[in-house]
């Protein structure tokens, strides 16, 4: 005789492991591991460990410019595992980063859903592909493991009133603001919500906890001033206003808006139609003040800045885990049929998922010749030209590499070091977008500076400029960049 069972009520211990197992797969197939932000943040705690913690910029040909290294500990972190391990200790920390964060979003999900172990399995493992895309050697990998310590940390205090664990906030705060400070502002963000959420209020099927706001906003001020706890004081916390107001951002394609014809854009729309047919058409459910609150500043946020697109993923999806917590997948079957099932669910999640994730890898694998054939302009320097009198253009991606490799160069991929309201000198950023959007004459910045030597990708507004420039010739080139020396 059948019998209709639940999917939590199916599925028995042991296979309860076998699926868990399953969510930490995707944390094996990492592959993007370094790309060109890596190599100014391994240059940095590089410099850091041989000479402490710098305040004027040591890296670029712009001299006396004020400097905050915002992640200066993430940088000392990854060079010292560098430094011992190579590229494989970088992957190592990025899967075990990677492994903490889907286990605190299952322990998120599961206190938020009151133990639905098939809506927390399905909402971690829909988080799990968004964040995925931004599993790299960057300071992200640190920042959203304390963002998502801190959600846990607020859901139990609000869930199971344990005020005492408020007390870790501050300890989160100090990390936060020196392994990456211009994302520190992030913890007060998604704090607001939790705040709103002790009022006395109730919208529709959003209604409030009304707990006691006082011990959270005693939280709030230990954390403001646990962080000057960091080398650069008022200025590591000030980091993210004083990085506003420049529109050429937008032309770093992380910070662009999501586009649909994109990998993470489609996710990202795909991702905002099914959390919103869920809330239409699922009607049982109800929700939180702050959950809604969370949702849709995380929606602008991503909809504002594809880099958003981890917050996005854990701030959207888990609460939909209270909002489905009584939600039950019915399925008839006879019992001893359960784990053929079960079998069989394992199997389409594990194809599903490699199709997936080996479509994020193809785009990730395409970026690797670049970077092999800018390692090769770089060897011909360091082998052929003098490298201690030579003044060196590069492009804003390209410069983290060659400063790794020893030869300082105009500009690199830290946008907000070239900002004059960081280095007091002068706006570079702009300057140089404005000379390869050709807003500016280019010999105007080339006489500026006297560039010796210039690398160029192939095709870009310089490289055409100087192809007719009868002062500049190419010294060497490869399929993706030509190597120009001022004639003499």
């Amino acid at each position: 005789m059948e019998k209709e069972n639940s999917f939590n009520n199916s599925v028995n211990y042991n296979d309860k492991i076998v699926l868990l197992v399953l969510l930490f797969i995707p944390c094996l197939l990492v592959t993007r591991g370094l790309d060109n932000d890596t190599w100014f943040l391994l240059n940095s705690g590089r410099y850091v460990m041989n000479n402490g913690i710098p305040h004027i910029e040591p890296f670029s040909i712009h001299e006396n410019m004020e400097f905050v290294m915002q992640q200066w500990m993430t940088d000392v972190i990854f060079w010292n595992i560098y430094d011992r391990l190579g590229e494989i200790g970088l992957y190592i920390t990025i899967i075990v980063c990677y492994s903490i964060i889907i286990f605190l979003m299952y322990k998120l999900t599961m206190r938020a859903s009151s133990k639905n172990f098939f809506v927390s399995y399905a909402i971690t493992m829909l988080c799990n592909i968004l964040v995925y895309t931004y599993m790299v050697a960057r300071p992200t990998i640190f920042t959203l493991v304390i963002v998502m310590i801190e959600l846990n940390v607020l859901e139990k205090f609000v869930i199971d009133g344990n005020r005492k664990v408020l007390l870790i906030l501050p300890f989160l705060s100090i990390m936060m603001i020196n392994l990456h400070a211009a994302l520190w502002p992030i913890l007060f963000i998604l704090i607001l919500p939790y705040i709103v959420d002790s009022l006395r209020i109730k919208v529709g099927i959003f209604s409030n906890e009304a707990y006691n706001t006082k011990y959270l906003l005693l939280a709030v001020a230990a954390m403001f001033f646990s962080a000057f706890i960091n080398p650069y004081g008022i200025d590591a916390m000030t980091y993210l206003l004083r990085s506003t107001g420049y529109p050429y951002m937008k032309k770093i394609i992380e910070l662009q808006p999501p586009y649909i014809n994109d990998v993470a854009g489609a996710l990202i729309y795909t991702y905002i139609a099914i959390i919103l047919a869920i809330y239409i058409f699922y009607k049982k459910g109800t929700s939180k003040i702050r959950y809604f609150l969370l949702s849709i500043g995380t929606i602008y946020m991503v909809l504002t800045s594809i880099r958003n697109i981890t917050y996005f993923a854990v701030c959207t999806l888990f609460p939909l885990s209270y909002y489905l917590r009584d939600f039950t997948l019915i399925v008839k079957m006879k019992s001893k049929n359960s784990n053929k099932y079960l079998r069989m669910l394992l199997i389409s999640v594990i194809l599903v998922l490699l199709i997936v994730f080996n479509n994020i890898n193809e785009i990730n694998r395409k970026e690797k010749p670049g970077y092999l054939e800018l390692n090769n302009t770089i060897d011909y320097i360091l082998e052929k030209e003098d490298v201690h009198n030579m003044i060196l253009y590069t492009g804003f991606n390209d410069g983290s590499l060659v400063q790794f490799r020893g030869i300082k160069s105009y500009i690199d991929p830290r946008a907000e070091v070239y900002f004059k309201s960081h280095n007091k000198k002068e706006d570079i950023f702009n300057e140089y977008f404005d000379l390869v959007c050709g807003k500016i004459y280019y010999k105007e910045v080339l006489d500026k500076y006297n560039f010796t030597h210039l690398i160029l990708k192939k095709g870009e507004l310089l490289d055409i400029y100087l192809m007719k420039d009868e002062n500049y010739e190419i010294i060497y080139e490869n399929d993706s960049y030509d190597l120009f020396k001022k004639v003499s």
